[in-house]
């Protein structure tokens, strides 16, 4: 087992336990309503910046763009109804109510309200564990934000910036050149086509194709016992609300139990990360992705389960894997395992991680290693393909293990919009706008720009 409380912090860690592990909030839960794609039966014919994808790395870019003078010249293109979907999807799937990244994670740019400035607006409706969470953010101390903060927070940004009226439900299928006008080309499967001088690439993360998060219920639901597969986030979660909806877990593991601070070293968020992984070759990038991106639970499940296993709740069985199931005559699930001995569940569910969404047919086609685009490692644009810029997990051979998190927006904001202002410039600005670049203390790349809107968080 690895059991690893390098949190990059100062003090001494604190584990607020009774709320990650409550059944409810001892508060009632902000309502979320997240903002809606429009129907693409009015998608405009040329925009100078389309983002595809409108999860969360999307938001980040999008909210970035907005304030560096492309308000009125952006659009977001997604498949999804909604914002934030396959996020916010999963998260309610395993019925998660605690972020894994800190409040110093989230998606709103430099001149809004962070989330933990958003968490103290929202105070006298916090509990006094989140309270206390809320201090030790300040103080740049681990600690983790509720989820419904996290979601109302990026509700705000979306809002904020108005990016529901630039989005558009449209399902990309192709993306092809025309060298002739220097713009992309960004066609549906019905013919419908946009087109864009920069286009970024947001699409994120989707199930793995061995029926990754797969329930299958007994036809009898007489007992109370449930087979969880998978080392992962997702796993641990699942174990918790199992659990708490008072069934037993008996959890297969094919590797050894991985309990982390986060999910990637902190260290891969900042320039010190950065450059030991942009120093490596290709292949060594690949091997290390491999090692840093494998599944592992938060330091808060191990302290959980430690208990669960104590009074018989938790049965774990590491370095195993389930060679066959099938239900019995008791209509109940049996399961043959490597070792030999068989569990009987009323439902097995899989988790057995996430994997990149497949990307849109690209003329010409981009160059891949794995199952990642070989980028320009300075501007994220990828190879020979000038004016299309990859970002989130796609990105990863140029950002490192962290791309495909909360704050890999941050990081890929800092290369594609530094990389579209230089760009914009050296064409005498073909905006009407005045870029002005500027560079904070935190490294972000900013401008001087107005609110599009307020709204009242």
């Amino acid at each position: 087992m690895i059991y690893n409380s390098d949190c990059d912090t100062v003090g001494k860690l604190k584990f607020d336990l009774e709320s990650f592990a409550s059944l409810e909030h001892k508060r009632n839960p902000f309502k979320l309503e997240l903002p809606s794609l429009k129907s693409n039966a009015h998608l405009p014919t040329e925009k100078k910046v389309v983002i595809i994808g409108s999860g969360l790395i999307g938001i980040g870019l999008a909210a970035r763009a907005s304030h560096l003078g492309f308000n009125n010249d952006l659009v977001i293109l997604d498949k999804n109804k909604n914002f934030a979907q396959n996020f916010h999807s999963r998260t309610n799937q395993i019925n998660q109510k605690v972020m894994r990244s800190p409040y110093t994670h989230h998606l709103a740019p430099n001149e809004d309200i962070g989330l933990a400035d958003f968490g103290r607006l929202k105070s006298k409706w916090l509990t006094h564990a989140e309270k206390k969470g809320l201090e030790l953010a300040r103080k740049f101390e681990r600690s983790l934000p509720a989820l419904d903060i996290f979601m109302k927070h990026t509700e705000g940004v979306v809002r904020i910036h108005d990016l529901q009226e630039k989005a558009f439900q449209f399902n990309v299928e192709s993306i092809s050149r025309d060298d002739k006008a220097n713009k992309w080309i960004i066609k549906n499967k019905n013919g419908k086509v946009i087109k864009s001088k920069y286009v970024i690439l947001a699409l994120g993360q989707g199930y793995n194709n061995d029926n990754i998060f797969k329930s299958i219920k007994a036809s009898k639901r007489n007992s109370h016992r449930v087979v969880i597969t998978g080392g992962g986030n997702t796993a641990g979660h699942l174990i918790l609300d199992s659990i708490r909806k008072g069934h037993k877990v008996d959890w297969v593991i094919r590797d050894e139990l991985r309990f982390l601070c986060s999910d990637v070293p902190h260290k891969y968020f900042r320039e010190e990360g950065q450059f030991e992984f942009l120093s490596k070759s290709i292949e060594e990038r690949k091997q290390l992705l491999d090692e840093k991106l494998r599944g592992s639970c938060m330091l808060e499940h191990f302290h959980l389960f430690k208990k669960f296993i104590q009074q018989g709740l938790l049965n774990v069985h590491q370095h195993t894997l389930i060679d066959s199931y099938q239900e019995n005559d008791q209509g109940l699930i049996s399961c043959k395992l490597s070792t030999g001995k068989t569990v009987t569940c009323c439902e097995l569910i899989k988790a057995h991680g996430l994997k990149p969404n497949n990307l849109p047919n690209i003329d010409p086609p981009i160059k891949k290693f794995g199952d990642y685009p070989i980028l320009n490692d300075q501007t994220l644009e990828a190879k020979n393909h000038p004016n299309l810029f990859v970002s989130s997990i796609h990105s990863s051979l140029s950002l490192g293990p962290a791309a495909k998190l909360i704050d890999g927006a941050r990081l890929a904001n800092e290369k594609i919009f530094k990389t579209i202002l230089q760009k914009e410039r050296k064409n005498n600005c073909e905006t009407t706008h005045d870029y002005k670049i500027k560079r904070p203390m935190w490294g972000q790349i900013t401008a001087v720009s107005k609110p599009t809107k307020v709204w009242r968080y």
